[in-house]
């Protein structure tokens, strides 16, 4: 059974103790598959740091996984 959590602004969350305690809240982006490339490539995001919403975009951040890691694998 999923829990509800209580939508609050993101002020109030930042700034209330007991609401720190709380699960980070989350956002849904759509994002084009190479700005996810570039992130990949300059360190700024990990695929480990996201979930994908559906089977597709899971099977590109798979390949776009596979490919940076080759990719890096090469350069060594």
């Amino acid at each position: 059974m999923a829990t509800l959590h209580k939508r609050i602004p993101v002020e109030e969350w930042e700034a209330t103790p007991e609401i720190k305690n709380q699960p980070e809240p989350s956002v849904q982006l759509d994002i084009p598959l190479s700005k996810l490339e570039q992130l990949f490539e300059q360190g700024g995001l990990c695929a480990a740091e996201f979930r994908c919403m559906n089977k597709q975009s899971k099977l590109l951040i798979q390949a776009l996984c596979l490919n940076h890691c080759k990719k890096r694998l090469s350069e060594l």
